[in-house]
């Protein structure tokens, strides 16, 4: 995956991560993959049309490379 790539997914995540911490998400909660899971859920929701606006950012995401 293009370093620009992974830098946008990175800052989004953690973006969504914050504002769990903020709603009161806390502790061991935070690394349980299935709270990961609900936060990479939120990123994909709310960032889909910007990932798919790039066929090759699509790609990565879907082909994993």
């Amino acid at each position: 995956m293009k370093p620009e790539y992974l830098d946008q997914l990175t800052k989004w995540f953690d973006e969504e991560r914050e504002a769990f911490k903020a709603k009161g998400a806390k502790g061991e909660i935070l690394e349980e993959p299935t709270f990961l899971e609900l936060v990479l859920d939120a990123v994909m929701a709310k960032h889909l049309a910007e990932i798919r606006s790039d066929p090759e950012f699509g790609a990565a995401i879907l082909e994993g490379r």
